[in-house]
């Protein structure tokens, strides 16, 4: 006879096991949580999830970023990525999506090509609107930490974008040195600095002079740098007006994207002017319509990290970092850079 204490130790221990897998369908593997990598071999179905609501399948070979991005249809709130142990063919799903294995982590090696492009890399060198995050702080994201999604298998994107850096603070990370250690000739250096700046390296003397470290390092060594203006913050006019404003002229340090943009004069070096692009941008989608791009999350949406609602106009989540992301490919389109045949 079962005891009433031992039926109920059991029922929960079951009820415990079909909650995990609720996150998963059954008999498939979790891999990854939002904003991680999930690593399998092969070709497998995948999808993304929670609670028993799912993205259509995706057939994808190899590892790849866990992210909404990846898996249109999945819920908002989807907690794991998981995949069918079997292998599978593009041909024997004929239900699933079919996807590319070039949404793999942002660190993964460049595989090789039939073309006759060089493999190469692109460090990002910035601060926390670049950067990566866990997963334990998803939804937010830099935009460097889903931009390998917009080039070929041929190059590379090794983020090293510190939160909090400055030009300054940056110069003595593991991030900086990690660029220093791989960087090599026929690769790229994205810069883009001026948020940590502001709090008191002057634009157009420490600001620029240590922008200037960089660029030279690059070209000491046969890489190629990129400057970036900084990406703006959400702030608004408070006339009403729905204009933003330029959040990084202050008037204790000067004009900050001013100072990218005579460095790159100075010593003709590509510029994108990501504060410009991205005023625009964001003043095109509104003041109100902007919060979905910013951390502005709601305790309610559920996400483990944020239990009371937040509202952050500096930092980007997932849908932000994409859309930034995709501002800087328009940068790099428009100032024809060789980096072009790279991008798919």
């Amino acid at each position: 006879m079962i005891s009433k204490l031992s039926l109920g130790v059991l029922l929960l221990a079951l009820s415990s096991q079909l909650f995990a897998a609720a996150d998963a369908p059954s008999g498939w593997t979790k891999c990854a949580q939002p904003g991680a990598t999930c690593t399998m071999t092969g070709t497998h179905e995948t999808t993304m999830g929670k609670g028993g609501v799912f993205s259509p399948n995706v057939v994808r070979t190899g590892s790849f970023v866990c992210s909404l991005a990846n898996f249109p249809g999945a819920p908002g709130n989807a907690s794991w990525c998981s995949y069918n142990p079997a292998s599978a063919s593009a041909s024997s799903a004929s239900s699933s999506v079919v996807a590319s294995s070039s949404s793999s982590s942002v660190t993964s090696s460049a595989a090789s090509s039939s073309t006759s492009t060089a493999a190469i890399r692109i460090f990002i060198a910035g601060d926390s609107t670049a950067s990566l995050y866990g997963s334990d702080r998803y939804p937010r994201m830099g935009w460097g930490q889903p931009f390998q999604q917009y080039f070929k298998s041929t190059a590379t994107v090794v983020d090293d974008a510190k939160s909090g850096a400055s030009t300054t603070s940056f110069l003595t990370t593991s991030n900086y040195a990690d660029i220093k250690s791989k960087m090599k000739a026929g690769d790229y250096l994205l810069i883009q600095f001026g948020h940590n700046d502001e709090d008191g390296n002057p634009a157009a003397t420490t600001f620029y002079n240590t922008l200037k470290t960089y660029v030279d390092y690059a070209r000491s060594v046969g890489a190629k740098p990129i400057l970036i203006t900084p990406v703006t913050r959400r702030t608004f006019a408070t006339d009403g007006s729905g204009n933003m404003k330029n959040s990084h002229i202050t008037t204790k340090g000067g004009d900050y994207p001013q100072a990218v943009r005579n460095l790159g004069a100075a010593t003709g070096t590509p510029v994108i002017d990501l504060t410009a692009r991205s005023m625009t941008f964001f003043k095109s989608v509104g003041e109100e319509g902007s919060k979905a791009y910013f951390m502005w999350v709601k305790a309610s949406e559920g996400f483990p990290a944020y239990t009371s609602d937040t509202s952050d106009n500096t930092h980007f989540r997932e849908k932000g970092a994409i859309a930034v992301g995709q501002l800087v490919i328009d940068g790099l389109r428009d100032l024809n850079s060789p980096l072009v045949q790279y991008l798919k």
